[in-house]
């Protein structure tokens, strides 16, 4: 069963800096992990979507429907992750790769994930 109240959406952009590193239809990853004492993310994956590119940025709504295991509780003290993935391959990750991230707590409507770190 879906809680709706376990929820975040938003929209993911990139920022200005890398704006000429980003093509439409090339993948982008997010992932939903506790925030740490620290606001790191820690622990495995609590939930997890995969999405296109499109000019502008990207809308995205991630729930309980995307834990990655089920009956995960998505609630609390998160940092939500955004990776534009150029081989679009999760597993891996490439110089000119693109990241950003936000701490948010559950439920989180209209968060905006600036992609403002390019990978070396």
């Amino acid at each position: 069963k879906i809680d709706p109240n376990h929820r975040v959406t938003g929209v993911i952009a990139v920022d200005a800096k890398a704006k000429d590193r980003v093509k439409p239809g090339t993948a982008v990853f997010l992932v939903v992990k506790r925030a740490g004492p620290d606001g790191a993310p820690s622990g495995p994956a609590l939930a997890v979507d995969k999405l296109t590119w499109a000019n502008g940025g990207v809308s995205f709504e991630l729930t309980d429907a995307q834990a990655m295991v089920a009956g995960t509780d998505l609630s609390g003290d998160v940092v939500v992750i955004a990776r534009y993935d150029q081989d679009s391959d999760a597993l891996t990750k490439e110089p000119g790769d693109i990241t950003g991230q936000v701490r948010v707590t559950i439920p989180a409507d209209n968060v905006k994930i600036p992609l403002d770190t390019v990978l070396p």
